[in-house]
């Protein structure tokens, strides 16, 4: 059997005091007061989920605003394509105005500069503009910029420099969660948010360092005592082991649904992972292998036939561990990072991620 053990900051290519200062220098240039970053200029946009935005021609848009569902599209479908250098986006805004005031702007003002402009949805941060212009209302495309539908122009609130925009990809890369109304007080609603108030301090400081670091959820560690790496805790009792098993995989069932995949289950196939998740709209298909342990320390081991697909298929295999089965059911997907060549989790769920890196070896 193989194990696979997590543990903060376990030796990797980098040596963990490289790593603090590299983390140390991006959060220092996100809060810098002279940096690209304003913490009193930011404003969120709700808009439908995509791939990339750049034109509905196979990446069908979806999402619960009024006109979307009456027109079957959103304007926001070329939030992420450039004209001359420059992105021009737009989103629903209530009563077709935003409120610059709320950006520091004199009252009555037409724009204000400046600006990070972040889009959402599905309540996940899914790309953002610096140093934007906002405008109060809704401004004209540039002639022959293709910003149309149908032989109609679609006109924008938000403009910044096409360099100073970024879009997560791929789409199961979008692992930054924003407040929603309804869940917490002083959070996101239906359309536009500014995150305002001491209760959004911290959110919206991480959401500097993730904009900062260009999308690289793991700026958003918390410091956790490490684990020992050793043997795989193993639950003694069958009955246990098995409704452990049955409750990671409802777990991770009920997280991958929640985000529009569907979920089928291969348990029986020995296939060397237990679920497939598809977003058949953007081609994106997962293979999960879902672990479920009684405590809180995650350390599994791995058969040599999922060892062996998960080297295989690590672009789109994902190891899920659940743990605390019995009582909080805590999630932690395992994702290869190409640039690191480490596998690195981001639990789900409300909260932020830890910053954990993986090793694989030998079980004795």
């Amino acid at each position: 059997m193989h194990s696979f053990c997590a543990a903060p900051e376990a030796h990797g290519c980098e040596g963990p005091d490289f790593s603090r200062a590299v983390r140390g220098a991006i959060i220092d240039r996100a809060l810098a007061p002279e940096g690209v970053l304003r913490m009193d200029k930011m404003i969120f946009l709700n808009i439908g989920w995509m791939s990339r935005y750049a034109g509905v021609r196979g990446d069908p848009i979806s999402g619960g605003q009024k006109y979307l569902a009456r027109h079957g599209y959103g304007h926001e479908m070329l939030n992420f394509k450039p004209y001359a250098g420059k992105m021009y986006g737009t989103a629903p805004v209530p009563h077709g105005t935003i409120r610059l005031e709320k950006l520091g702007a004199p009252k009555g003002a037409d724009s204000v500069d400046r600006v990070l402009v972040v889009w959402v949805a599905r309540s996940l941060i899914v790309g953002w503009y610096k140093n934007a212009t906002v405008y109060r209302h809704s401004q004209l495309p540039p002639k022959s910029s293709g910003h149309s539908y149908k032989g109609k122009p679609i006109s924008y609130y938000v403009t910044a420099a096409a360099s100073d925009c970024k879009i997560v990809l791929p789409a199961d890369s979008r692992l930054f969660p924003v407040p929603r109304a309804g869940k917490r007080k002083q959070a996101m609603g239906r359309y536009t948010w500014f995150a305002e108030g001491t209760v959004n301090r911290r959110f919206r400081a991480d959401v500097l360092k993730y904009v900062a670091s260009e999308g690289n959820i793991l700026v958003l560690g918390r410091k956790k005592r490490a684990q020992k790496l050793g043997a795989t805790p193993y639950q003694a009792d069958p009955q246990k082991r098995t409704e452990i098993e049955r409750i990671a995989i409802g777990r991770v069932t009920e997280h991958f649904k929640s985000q529009h995949y569907k979920v089928s289950s291969h348990e029986s196939d020995n296939l060397g992972w237990d679920l497939i998740a598809i977003l058949p709209e953007m081609g994106i298909e997962l293979k999960l292998e879902v672990k479920g342990l009684s405590g809180p320390a995650i350390a599994v081991e791995l058969t040599p036939n999922e060892y062996t697909m998960m080297k295989k298929h690590k672009h789109d295999y994902r190891i899920c561990v659940v743990t605390s089965c019995l009582e909080k059911k805590k999630l932690a997907i395992f994702a290869y990072d190409e640039m690191r060549r480490l596998w690195v989790d981001a639990p789900c769920g409300v909260g932020h991620s830890a910053s954990i890196r993986c090793m694989i070896h030998f079980a004795h």
